[in-house]
């Protein structure tokens, strides 16, 4: 019976190191539809959103993670209003009249 050859040994390292590094670059993403009321909240990850209402077309969130307050978004950035938040991204696509309500999707990365 014959062994394998150092250079088979030496291909299927390098096979394997490079499959598992393929494997480790993908990047888990969790997203989540919502539809919320005024002091409703969804969970999504680690983090809870809730929405606070708006001002105006401006929608506002909190942003927690488990018990603690860690965002109020929009971020004021002097520019457009930023809803991120660490690997938190708040994407609203809809406003209910008066700011009662609000519809989108959240991504956690």
């Amino acid at each position: 019976m014959q062994l394998p050859s150092t250079r088979t040994f030496i291909v299927m390292g390098l096979l394997l190191l490079l499959s598992g590094a393929a494997i480790t670059q993908t990047v888990d993403a969790e997203e989540i539809a919502f539809s919320l009321g005024i002091g409703q909240a969804v969970t999504v990850g680690e983090y809870i959103v809730v929405f606070a209402g708006a001002t105006g077309t401006l929608p506002h969130y909190n942003v927690y993670r488990g018990s603690a307050l860690v965002a109020h978004l929009p971020v004021d950035s002097g520019g457009p209003p930023k809803y991120a938040y660490a690997n938190v991204d708040i994407r609203t696509t809809g406003l209910a009249a008066g700011g009662t309500a609000a519809t989108g999707i959240i991504i956690v990365r």
